[in-house]
């Protein structure tokens, strides 16, 4: 870079100013500093992670509009109430259901489609045919069971009739296996809290089926009230959510409540990244503070530091608020962002300074020297790291965009602190023979010397690396899910994978919009067709296929099975516990006694023995009455609801569904919801044929994993357009300012091999790239940079001990900024949040390995410069 002697009579002035005026300037410091921690106060926070991206983003516009017509699916909580049967399940959910009617300030509409009285009444007709028949069939099959227990439902009248069964006397028409096996869960844990319910419901074969995982949802869909007033605007109807599942006893145990939507996975994301925010910034401090103790061997010279660190930060948030005014799930990490690298250029100067005073010069000059010598890396460092952050200004990742804007901004405020408040505080604290002797202590460290006594090894080793490197980064995968960035552990998180799992919820689910019901029947025509489509799903889907034939099969079963009997009073009549005994003790022999008896009918006989003998205990008679609960309140109901359905005798037309339902699919303008369920909930990558398949017929088809395919598309787009910015920018300034493209190849060449490095260890360590970490190396070129620009200059400036510039106060400033840096940068592994600590590994492997080599290859390459002597600097 070519001497400006104006430029550094300039800063000389700026500097001498500083020092004379040292209070004035601390003053004024503090109270605009003061002004700016005020402002950061209202600096809002964003949590949309559709927002990340830009507007202008077609599938961004397509999801917009989905959102303007079915507000429901958007901003919403997503319960999911589980159970071991689903009458319990069922029960749990009119109990929560009622709650949330008696909170419409806090949930002012929820929907419950189990629930709908419509849908339950016209359930057996929106079976498929054989599905109906099948239940049929088995509803005929119990009629002599319920025809029996009409008369008196309890306990021993139960047993009674399953040993009729079991000595072959009579058939109840059930199959005994599988109540056996109903009967024997129940018992087993009669006495226990939370213990399953006899499901009648399953073993009339009533159509519901359990999940995967073996439990029984009901999903509930409910839009809270939300304060955006507030950061987190969910957080008072979540609560009152949390409080209302406490009381309703759902927390925990057989029968639960767990929570998720959209609401909870951004307010339990935002408290995750604030969390780890807080955390990551507390320990960023910590650690650099102990950093700089080491690197400055003076307390008040590391205090100094940290002051200027602190008071930049200040500063540039409150520089965010003018900027964005509000910071986004990304850019939060601005502030460790900041901690790990604000105070690089204070401690340059503060390095150069005690390397001055250790050559005799008095304070006034060292801070002048200092300065002077250091405005040029500095400010070139400075530029270069914001050219680093600003490269993703103008892509469609407007989330980095914003951190880039925030981030690059403040690297002028460091700059701008460094030579400012840093010098009007070293002009205030005085010089103490502790910071003298820390100057002057030199030793050997003979290792300095290897890059260059050994430059062709070091050389031809570095070249080796960078082949092997960047043969392995070329298999580097990029994760498009959502949740991947998410806590891992959030309840909202774990909830949404369970119900995906089990196929509950349509967070997989892509959506398409039709002008009218013609064209909405069209579309789910030809999407039905598809590969990979398990079913399509509107408001035709509610109108039955086959509905003569059905509503014949209804009317021949209704000669079967009886619905007068079915909606008559099925209340159990209580029993004694001596009763109850007697009559358990009686199965047991029978079952026993049967030669062929299988498993089931054993183990029902152990379980009828261990009842028997607790219920003439001191607690037989609230046994009994809790074995008459559990076996027969889940009876009334089930039968109640089948013979609603049962007494249906007319076709259901499509003004009826969309009288009853529309709201749910058919918005105020007029436009039909569809919804394709994936015969897979895979990632995206696996759903991408599909939805390919699918913008083939309709174009604006939105939906997760639409956004996630077209988020990946961008977000890769970005990151290439990002590192293709800073890269020519960066090599643009440097060879503008050094104005030699060697000393520019010098800079960039180990930097290029770190990268390559890097990479490779994401892939051998299994990580992939993601919606925050793949920021990282736009960011990380514009930040190592300054490295090699630092050892070049002052490799040029010559003066050095040995002619080896790693036995600088430049070198030992490089070495302690990157590891202030890349604590800074690490501590944001602790957060929670996953996104955010995956951009925090990456970037502390990152810089530390591009530190590394620009310290290894960089000298080797440059060669000796100019000595000192051997008391120099």
């Amino acid at each position: 870079m070519g001497e400006d002697p104006a430029a550094g009579g300039r800063v000389r002035r700026w500097l001498g100013f500083v020092v004379r005026r040292r209070w004035p300037v601390l003053i004024v410091m503090l109270l605009v500093t003061a002004a700016a921690a005020l402002a950061a106060r209202h600096l809002g926070v964003n949590t949309d992670p559709e927002s990340l991206l830009s507007a202008d983003l077609p599938f961004i516009a397509d999801s917009n509009r989905l959102r303007a017509e079915f507000p429901e699916l958007d901003r919403n909580l997503l319960l999911a109430v589980e159970a071991p049967t689903p009458e319990q399940a069922r029960a749990a959910a009119e109990r929560l259901t009622a709650a949330l009617a008696a909170d419409p300030g806090h949930f002012p509409a929820w929907y419950w489609p189990a629930g709908e009285p419509w849908l339950n009444r016209h359930g057996l007709l929106l079976l498929s045919t054989a599905r109906l028949q099948a239940a049929g069939d088995a509803m005929s099959r119990a009629q002599p069971l319920l025809a029996r227990l009409a008369g008196r439902p309890d306990v021993p009248g139960l047993y009674g009739m399953l040993v009729e069964a079991a000595e072959k006397a009579t058939g109840i028409g059930l199959e005994l296996d599988a109540v056996y096996r109903a009967l024997s869960a129940v018992l087993e844990h009669a006495a226990d809290d939370g213990a399953a319910v006899l499901s009648w419901q399953g073993l009339l074969d009533a159509g519901v089926d359990a999940t995967a995982s073996g439990v029984y949802r009901e999903i509930i869909l409910v839009t809270p009230d939300l304060d955006y007033s507030r950061v987190r605007p969910g957080r008072a109807a979540l609560e009152a959510l949390h409080a209302l599942r406490h009381d309703l006893s759902l927390d925990d145990g057989a029968v639960r409540l767990r929570i998720t939507g959209s609401v909870a996975l951004a307010d339990e994301e935002l408290l995750s990244a604030l969390t780890g925010a807080r955390r990551a910034g507390l320990f960023a401090l910590l650690m650099v503070g102990a950093l700089l103790w080491i690197a400055l061997r003076s307390p008040l010279l590391a205090a100094i530091a940290l002051i200027s660190l602190i008071c930049g930060l200040a500063l540039a948030a409150g520089i965010a608020v003018l900027a964005v005014g509000r910071i986004n799930l990304i850019s939060l990490a601005f502030v460790v962002l900041y901690i790990g690298l604000g105070v690089n250029y204070a401690l340059h100067v503060l390095l150069r300074y005690r390397e001055r005073l250790a050559g005799g010069e008095m304070r006034a000059a060292a801070i002048a020297a200092a300065g002077t010598l250091l405005w040029r890396p500095l400010l070139l460092s400075a530029l270069t790291t914001a050219i680093g952050f600003f490269s993703f200004i103008p892509t469609a990742y407007a989330g980095v965009g914003e951190l880039g804007l925030i981030a690059g901004l403040a690297m002028f405020v460091a700059l701008a602190v460094s030579f400012t408040l840093t010098p009007a505080l070293l002009a205030v604290v005085p010089v103490s023979p502790r910071i003298l002797a820390a100057a002057r202590r030199r030793p050997a460290r003979r290792w300095l010397d290897v890059p260059l006594h050994h430059r062709r090894a070091v050389l031809f080793m570095a070249a080796a690396a960078a082949v092997a490197a960047w043969s392995l980064a070329g298999d580097i995968a990029f994760d498009g899910d959502p949740l991947s960035v998410r806590d891992p552990q959030a309840e909202s998180v774990v909830t949404l994978r369970a119900l995906m799992a089990d196929g509950d919820t349509a967070h997989r689910n892509l959506q398409v919009l039709a002008p009218s019901a013609a064209e909405a029947r069209r579309l789910s025509d030809k999407l039905a067709a598809l590969p990979g489509v398990k079913r399509v799903v509107s408001l035709l889907s509610f109108v039955p296929a086959d509905q003569d034939e059905k509503l014949a099969l209804l009317d021949d079963l209704r000669w079967t099975v009886d619905p007068e009997l079915l909606a008559g009073d099925w209340t159990a009549v209580p029993s004694t516990a001596k009763a109850q005994q007697h009559a358990a003790l009686a199965l047991a022999a029978a079952l026993q006694s049967e030669a062929d008896s299988g498993p089931e009918a054993l183990r029902l006989a152990a379980a009828l023995r261990a009842n028997a003998a607790r219920l003439e205990g001191p607690g037989g008679a609230a046994l009994a009455e809790r074995t008459t609960e559990l076996l027969f309140s889940a009876l009334e109901p089930v039968l109640h609801r089948l013979a609603a359905a049962l007494a249906v005798d007319r076709a259901v037309t499509l003004d009826e569904a969309r009288r009853v339902l529309g709201a749910h699919w058919v918005s105020p303008a007029g436009e039909w919801l569809i919804q394709i369920f994936p015969e897979t909930g895979g990632d995206h990558q696996s759903l991408a044929p599909l939805v390919a398949a699918v913008r083939e017929i309709a174009p604006d088809v939105t939906g997760m994993p639409v956004i996630q395919v077209a988020a990946a598309e961008a977000i890769g787009k970005a990151f290439r357009l990002a590192m293709l910015l800073a890269t020519v920018s960066i090599t643009v300034v440097l060879l503008v300012v050094l104005r030699k493209p060697v000393e520019v190849l010098h800079i960039l060449v180990p930097l290029g091999i770190g990268g390559g490095l890097t990479l490779a260890f994401m892939v051998l360590g299994g990580m992939a790239f993601n919606f925050a970490n793949v920021i990282a190396l736009p960011l990380l070129l514009g930040v190592a940079v300054d490295n090699g620009i630092h050892l070049v200059l002052r490799h040029r400036e010559g003066d050095l001990l040995r002619g080896n510039v790693l036995r600088s106060a430049t070198a030992r400033g490089i070495v302690f900024g990157a590891l202030t840096t890349a604590a800074g940068f690490g501590n944001l592994i602790l957060s929670p949040h996953a996104g955010t600590a995956s951009l925090g590994l990456v970037l502390a492997l990152g810089l530390l390995l591009m530190v590394a080599v620009t310290l290894i290859v960089l000298p080797a390459s440059l060669g000796p410069a100019a000595t000192a002597p051997a008391d120099g600097g």
